[in-house]
């Protein structure tokens, strides 16, 4: 229902709306990665380390 005023308001308050709602959930991402456990980040278990060569 939102997205359908936005449409109604105007191009540029729908792509404005829609990016904000993008960069925040990028920020929670970054945020809760920080509290997880290390294997719920990288399930691989490698880290950051580099691969052999």
């Amino acid at each position: 229902m939102l997205l359908g005023f936005l449409l109604d308001a105007g191009r540029w308050q729908l792509w404005t709306v829609l990016a904000l709602m993008v960069l925040t959930g990028a920020a929670i991402l970054l945020c809760a990665e920080r509290s997880l456990p290390p294997h719920a980040v990288d399930p691989t278990g490698n880290g950051h380390k580099k691969a052999p060569p």
